[in-house]
């Protein structure tokens, strides 16, 4: 049997409508819901970030003061490194009197040296620039690179030099001077050089200029 329907056709549009206008609705609140508690959650975390400002701020300051004292302990570091490596230069020095006694014995009768020099270039090596007392030090800006400090150069010759200048009646006097010191214990690299003839005494003679490394005298310790 078919069933007969007596509400208008208007009546279940009508009703249709209002479900769906409902469920719209109810879509439209859930949407404005869920924005509302995204704002919420943003602002918050920008709040959090905004009050983390100062903090992070300050570490990066602290980070640039550790830094700048960092690099200062480094160069006060190479600096004793230098310290230490110039009390071991003097402790292993070169003593002119066996160097002299040395020289007066292998020296031939036809020279005769007019000056005598020497110098030690690896206690140089060890100076450094102090900073200026009364003058600090100028922070470095935040997130800044704090200098690095200069290593010490070690490929600098070491070797103390002795440097005479001479005559001779000529130079192959000055030649077998020069092989008696290379035969000599205390000197090294020899390096004779004619500077022209020359009066001396009203006689003509040889000028010359002799420059030798000395080598470290080590002492026997009991």
């Amino acid at each position: 049997m078919k069933d007969c329907d007596f509400i208008p056709a208007d009546y279940h549009a009508t009703r249709t409508m209002r479900a769906a206008i409902r469920l719209r609705a109810g879509c439209v609140s859930a949407m404005v819901a869920i924005m509302v508690l995204w704002v919420a959650a943003h602002h918050h975390r920008l709040s959090t970030v905004k009050a983390m400002m100062p903090e992070i701020t300050r570490q990066q300051e602290q980070l640039s003061m550790d830094s700048a004292k960092k690099a200062s302990m480094e160069l006060e570091r190479e600096r004793l490194k230098d310290r230490r490596r110039l009390l071991t230069e003097l402790e292993a020095g070169v003593s002119l009197v066996p160097v002299l006694s040395e020289i007066s014995r292998r020296m031939p009768e036809t020279i005769v040296l007019i000056e005598l020099s020497a110098s030690s270039p690896s206690v140089s090596r060890f100076s450094v620039e102090e900073q200026a007392p009364g003058k600090p030090q100028e922070p470095s800006a935040p997130g800044a690179k704090p200098a690095t400090p200069t290593p010490p150069q070690e490929d600098q010759d070491l070797t103390a030099t002795l440097t005479m200048m001479g005559i001779a009646v000529d130079n192959a006097d000055v030649a077998r001077f020069a092989a008696a010191l290379e035969g000599s214990p205390l000197f090294d690299r020899i390096q004779p050089e004619a500077k022209g003839s020359t009066v001396w005494s009203g006689r003509r003679a040889q000028l010359f200029e002799l420059t030798c490394g000395l080598v470290r005298q080590q002492e026997d310790k009991p």
